[in-house]
This record gives C-alpha cells, structure tokens and sequence, in this order.
C-alpha cells in the first residue's frame, strides 16, 4: 500500500497527514530569534500516546502549539465532512490504527454501542465505581440484616447511605451483579 500525503485543515501550509496515519511537516522559510531568514525543513512528527490510549501530534505555528489527536487528523483530510454531533469511531476498535479505511463518523450513541459491544467500553459498576460508598461484602450484609428482619432506616445508619439506596439494593436495581 502506497502512502498518500494530504494537507491538514486550517495548516496546509506547515502539516500533512498520511493514509498509514502518520504526520510530517513541510519545508518552509522561517526566522530565527534574532530575525535572520532560514529554512526549517520538514520532518515526520513523532506521535505521543496518550492515556487513554489514542495517539496525538503537537503542531506548531510560529509560537502557537497545539495538541491534536491523529485520527481526527486523518478524518478530516481523508473522510467526508461530518454531520452534525458526530464522533470518529474506529471500527476494529484498535485506538492506534488510524487508517482512513479503519475510520468513521459516526454518532454519540453510536460509537458508545460499539465500544460495549466489541467489549472496548468500560462498566464501572460497584466497588469499581469511583463514587462507590459500599463493597459487596457490605451488600451482601445489608440483604442479610433485612431478610433477619432490621429496618432500612436502622440498615442506612449502619453503612451512612440513604434509606433509598438499601431499598434499590435490596430490590435489586443497585448491586444487581452480587449474589
């Protein structure tokens, strides 16, 4: 597969992407500190992964720097225009391959269905949820205190939540996944 270069939106004049998903720079005339003219030339831009997974080149325009991440560059040089509230999604879930082929705009909804669908989605649910006051041990115990007969109101002082919250979990719409 042969690499097609495009210009980038908004920096045709300094950056161009890739089909493989990859950024360079072009050669352009530039001055230094002191203001004598030289050449900068162009180079391919070393990409950063970020935490999340996804890759990102920094682009300069004279002092201006910003942080862009590679697939909406490709998108955008290599896709049609998107509608409106649209998301790039990558279809084989891969967050590196950034391939025009491998890209599509898709909506909100959309993207979240796939990424749980092809397991790329993450479920926060009980002690992995960062907001979560109880364990599952503290579950299991609260439906124990209630089957032997305690109040929600006495259950609630017990583990400091709110009355609503022992009455979702023990008609199962909290904690459904504890036994």
């Amino acid at each position: 597969m042969s690499e097609i270069w495009k210009a980038i939106p908004e920096f045709e004049e300094y950056y161009e992407v890739s089909n493989l998903g990859r950024v360079r720079s072009l050669d352009r005339r530039t001055t230094d500190r002191i203001g004598r003219p030289f050449v900068r030339y162009g180079k391919i831009i070393t990409p950063r992964k970020e935490i999340r997974g996804y890759v990102s080149a920094r682009l300069c325009v004279e002092t201006v720097h910003r942080i862009f991440k590679i697939h909406r560059l490709v998108a955008y040089a290599f896709l049609p225009p998107p509608g409106p509230q649209q998301q790039i999604n990558h279809i084989n879930g891969i967050k590196t391959d950034n391939r025009p082929e491998n890209l599509e705009w898709v909506s909100p909804s959309a993207n979240m269905q796939h990424a749980f669908k092809n397991g790329l989605g993450r479920v926060s649910r009980g002690e992995n949820n960062t907001r979560a006051i109880l364990c599952e041990d503290d579950v299991r115990k609260i439906r124990l205190l209630s089957a032997s007969g305690r109040s929600c109101a006495a259950i609630s002082r017990d583990y400091a939540v709110s009355e609503a919250t022992i009455r979702q979990i023990l008609k199962g719409r909290n904690w459904a996944h504890v036994a």
